[in-house]
């Protein structure tokens, strides 16, 4: 769902306030919670900010399952051999260094 940030705050707000805070040892602030969604390479732990994040990833699951969506709407019985695994791990690895990119 293109929308479903809106119905993660809940997922955010026990993250932000119960699961950080235990693994920190205290409460941290906004720009410490921003600091831990960065990659590791980068000081982050790399949390995901659920409702940040929800639009993004509906549009890499589309995009990464774009052509089983077209099998499956034509009828197939059997999926052909192919590359979709490496092409689905291409796609996700592309939108993470363009992710890393925007952050320097």
């Amino acid at each position: 769902m293109p929308t479903a940030g809106d119905h993660m705050q809940p997922l955010q707000d026990v993250i932000r306030q119960e699961l950080i805070p235990k693994l920190t040892k205290h409460q941290p602030n906004d720009l410490e919670i921003e600091m831990l969604t960065l990659p590791a390479a980068f000081g982050g732990m790399s949390f995901d900010d659920p409702v940040a994040d929800s639009s993004r990833k509906h549009s890499d699951s589309l995009r990464c399952t774009a052509n089983l969506t077209r099998f499956i709407r034509k009828g197939a019985t059997q999926l052909p051999r192919s590359n979709h695994p490496d092409r689905v791990m291409k796609a996700v690895l592309v939108k993470r260094r363009q992710a890393i990119l925007k952050l320097t």
